[in-house]
């Protein structure tokens, strides 16, 4: 590996980015096949005959693939990211140039300014999407199984007859006499007036930030969950109901009642057959979602209850303000264990394969137990409860990050050694511990608005952070990454002390192309949650004026 790997950033197209793709093969010195068993070793797919195919192509490769070849030619975490950025950059372009050509109209503009790591200022611009697949589910549309391959990229084209029915071909053989001869002439009839008379198609890009339904409320909305196949909407109320919502149509399916006291969270399983809501009765609620059923009532706790399924669904964990963390089995819904030590209510992360769990409280130590045996298995040191938070990184490793008043910092608990730390003034932080390309980011943001966007280099400090965005200034608000880490939203008010100035609004931010993607403005109220669909092009959010919304964003 001589001189520097190919740049990505200046590919203008996608026959440009694949010949730089095939310039980083010859910077790496490895052929096709020393290059999939590279990639074999570190557990990822990348099979030689496939990745000779797509080098071969003008077009823009899959992610998963990008990420495995450029990983196994030995570029490090953040240059991965340079180039799974750049191919997003440019299927962005190529969305909007195809829509620019099927509407007439070139790409609008939105408002809003921000800036790259370097300091470059960027112009935003409304992004093009496909129209969302608004066709209802078979039956109950609380049957929340999978859309199938073919659903989920299929779009509707319009009929090459014009759209012209069957009914408009035998009317107009039917004028010219016989139906033999009469087909003859229908079909450059019914052409030329195709020709004359187009019939108008539905427009392809959909507005980015269109609110699409609003859901009315008795009382506060303090918390929304979409179901894991996004075709269900979960809202939690102040007034103790649940409502579950049909997302196509924003119709309301039931409203879910037997709290005593606010509903603090809405949690589905992996699977979307089960919903747990927990309140500030101190009890956890089970719900069958193919009945709308109560299934069960989980006691114990007192005050607010935190919810946390497994990654498989079979094991539920709870937490409670009395300092307990309870585990129950799915299966029967029964208690398995009961983890204590701690002195206040604890937050709960299983690891990605669910086999640790690690709790955290206002103790200093976060402690690590074994889910199948219920047994504490460490006890880490945990300095700074107010000021840190504790996650499972890329391939499980247990990482803490402490917001300090000059600096933020990422800490290795097990080892027990800094990884790296950012030169920020930060007033909230957030963490992508998405593991797509090995890559763990650190989201900061400032009382000027700030957004920055940090990733991991252990053993070195940054005083740059990889972009930064130009967001709403103010104290108190909050930061929330979506489904892939890939846009981050900040909502909250400015002041709590002074209601009257709450800011409704939702501010969007693209993190792999480092725009301004939209702000959602229509709420009446502060924000009081946030929701991204599965498929990402929606976002729900809950308000103190007693509504919750659904608003179209792009497809990411």
């Amino acid at each position: 590996m001589d001189g520097k790997a190919p740049d990505p950033e200046q590919a203008r197209t996608a026959a440009e980015f694949v010949a730089g793709m095939r310039r980083l093969r010859s910077w790496s010195g490895l052929s096709y096949r020393q290059l999939a068993q590279r990639a074999a070793a570190a557990g990822r797919v990348l099979p030689h005959n496939t990745l000779a195919a797509a080098l071969q192509r003008d077009t823009l490769p899959r992610k998963d693939l990008l990420v495995a070849f450029a990983k196994a030619c030995g570029l490090p975490d953040e240059e991965v990211a340079a180039w799974t950025a750049a191919r997003y950059r440019l299927s962005e372009e190529t969305l909007r140039e195809t829509a620019g050509e099927t509407s007439g109209e070139s790409p609008g503009k939105a408002a809003g300014e921000f800036y790259g790591a370097t300091g470059e200022k960027f112009a935003g611009k409304a992004a093009w999407t496909r129209p969302g697949d608004d066709r209802k589910a078979a039956g109950s549309p609380l049957a929340d199984v999978p859309a199938t391959a073919g659903e989920d990229h299929e779009e509707r084209r319009p009929a090459a007859s014009g759209g012209f029915s069957r009914r408009d071909l035998l009317a107009t053989a039917a004028v010219a006499g016989t139906l033999g001869a009469g087909i003859a002439l229908a079909v450059p009839e019914l052409l030329r007036r195709a020709r004359a008379t187009p019939r108008p198609r539905p427009d392809p890009t959909p507005i980015v930030g269109a609110q699409v339904s609003v859901l009315p409320h008795p009382d506060v909305v303090d918390t929304v969950a979409f179901s894991p196949h996004g075709r269900v909407l979960a809202t939690g109320s102040l007034d103790g109901t649940v409502g579950l919502w049909e997302v196509a149509t924003g119709r309301r399916l039931t409203v879910l009642t037997g709290h005593t006291h606010y509903v603090g969270s809405v949690v589905f399983s992996p699977d979307g057959r089960v919903l747990a809501t927990s309140s500030f009765d101190g009890t956890v609620r089970l719900w069958d979602m193919t009945t709308m059923k109560l299934l069960t009532v989980l006691t114990g706790h007192a005050g607010p209850v935190l919810v946390r399924f497994s990654p498989d669904g079979r094991v539920l964990a709870t937490s409670g303000h009395d300092a307990k963390v309870r585990l129950w089995d799915m299966s029967g819904r029964t208690l398995i264990a009961l983890l204590g030590g701690h002195t206040g209510l604890a937050a709960i992360t299983f690891s990605p394969d669910g086999h640790v769990l690690a709790t955290n409280a206002n103790d200093p130590m976060v402690r690590l137990w074994n889910v199948a045996r219920a047994r504490r298995t460490a006890s880490l040191p945990f300095p700074e409860p107010g000021k840190s938070r504790v996650l499972f990184g890329p391939e499980g490793r247990l990482m803490r990050v402490d917001q300090g008043p000059r600096s933020v910092s990422v800490w290795d608990v097990a080892a027990g050694k800094s990884l790296t730390a950012f030169d920020v003034v930060a007033s909230g932080t957030i963490v992508n511990d998405d593991g797509a390309t090995g890559l763990a980011d650190v989201v900061t943001r400032s009382l000027d608005g700030t957004v920055r966007v940090w990733p991991v280099h252990p053993g070195r400090p940054l005083s740059e952070p990889w972009v930064a965005f130009a967001g709403p200034p103010g104290q108190d608000k909050d930061l929330q990454l979506g489904r892939r880490g890939d846009v981050v939203a900040v909502c909250g008010m400015s002041g709590m002390t002074e209601p009257w100035k709450a800011d409704t609004r939702v501010w969007l931010g693209d993190i792999y192309t480092k725009r301004h993607l939209t702000t959602l403005a229509g709420h009446t109220g502060r924000i009081r949650a946030l929701a991204f669909s599965p498929r990402r092009d929606l976002v729900a959010t809950a308000s103190v004026d007693r509504t919750a919304r659904l608003w179209r964003i792009r497809k990411l």
